[in-house]
């Protein structure tokens, strides 16, 4: 009988999958509590890890997703970092769990779920571009197993269950033209609706009526920043340093 694993809300089985990928799934998703036969478990019966994490995006439509991690820190402070492509946003975050002991709830793409207000713990490989790697070796962190550039193994740091939707901090990355030379470390506090306007470009809180709003509310007790530049250390400095303010 194969486990039932969740991803986000939603449970599925992956039928006649090889040891590699059902090691893959073993290592990012937890088993679901519900029973192998209950008929809202999906059933898959091919692909690999991305496929599984895409289906199971289909399965969330009513979620706002941002393009962004979300962490909490060794003293339970729960941080966002929201970044297009190339702002470092997954750099400092595999940095953060690997080096600063952090667990991950969610990498490359965050969901919130605005009927039950709860932040999903949603596991996905993390997807390191180019020069990633390098750069993480700069710093003495480097992923223990990649494929293709994307790290698939949490190795227990994944931060397992709903949260709630209320943030302590929130970073909004800002682009690097050029990520091997990023300059000055740059740091400017946000409202809450002006962190939500950094956001839209890398959500869909333009596409469904009332998330705007709803991701504001999230942010009503957060402290809100865009950061730019630095290297690896300066920011996991600066991002801890806040998270103990």
């Amino acid at each position: 009988m194969s486990e039932v694993r969740k991803l986000g809300r939603f449970s599925f089985v992956l039928q006649g999958a090889d040891k590699e990928l059902t090691d893959q799934l073993s290592a990012l998703f937890p088993q679901s509590g519900e029973d192998n036969g209950a008929p809202n478990i999906v059933q898959l019966t091919d692909g690999d890890v991305r496929t599984v994490v895409n289906q199971a995006l289909r399965y969330h439509d009513g979620c706002l997703w941002i393009d962004a991690a979300a962490l909490i820190s060794p003293n339970g402070k729960k941080v966002l970092i929201a970044g297009a492509s190339h702002s470092g946003k997954s750099t400092s975050t595999v940095a953060l769990a690997l080096i600063r002991n952090w667990k991950v709830l969610s990498e490359d793409i965050t969901l919130f779920d605005p009927l039950t207000d709860k932040l999903l713990s949603f596991a996905s490989p993390f997807s390191l571009k180019p020069g990633t790697a390098d750069r993480l070796r700069a710093n003495a962190c480097i992923p223990p197993r990649l494929f293709m550039n994307e790290w698939i193994s949490m190795e227990g740091m994944m931060a397992e269950g709903e949260q709630s939707p209320q943030l302590d901090l929130a970073f909004a990355f800002r682009h690097l033209a050029d990520p091997s030379a990023p300059g000055s470390l740059e740091l400017g506090e946000l409202s809450p609706t002006e962190f939500v306007h950094c956001l839209l470009p890398i959500s869909n809180l333009l596409h469904v009526n009332g998330l705007a709003d709803k991701m504001v509310s999230y942010l009503s007790r957060s402290r809100c920043f865009a950061l730019g530049g630095g290297s690896i250390t300066e920011r996991l400095d600066l991002i801890e340093s806040l998270t103990r303010a």
